[in-house]
């Protein structure tokens, strides 16, 4: 799982592997980030591998929080300015539209078997 970002003034998203499937993790995670002083709110979802803190900007930077999730193991974090979206690596999108080339192919050939054999019986039916 490639580490992902969101932010926007008030409000950072990650996704990190460090807490994906491991609820005791996750809670730990919350805690510790719950605690520190700007942050309003933090939540963690195991199942996703999801952090997201709230935040007052005018008590710490968003960079701050970054470097503390970094410094804390959450991955190989960068956001430059707001609204900016660090998104997973192109090979896991390669992976999906090779799935979804691999399924139309087969959908295409389940139809053009299907109108063959029609065609076929309308061709006997027409014969005879």
């Amino acid at each position: 799982m490639s580490p992902y970002v969101h932010h926007v003034p008030g409000r950072l998203r990650i996704r990190t592997a460090a807490i994906k499937r491991r609820p005791d993790a996750a809670e730990r995670a919350r805690r510790q980030l719950a605690a520190i002083d700007g942050v309003t709110a933090a939540d963690a979802n195991a199942l996703t591998g999801s952090l997201t803190l709230r935040y007052d900007p005018a008590r710490i930077a968003h960079h701050d929080l970054i470097g503390f999730l970094r410094s804390h193991g959450y991955g190989d974090l960068e956001v430059a300015a707001a609204g900016d979206v660090q998104r997973p690596a192109a090979p896991a999108n390669a992976a999906v539209n090779e799935l979804a080339e691999t399924a139309v192919k087969t959908v295409a050939v389940v139809v053009l078997e299907k109108l063959i054999e029609r065609s076929t019986v309308a061709l006997i039916g027409a014969i005879t």
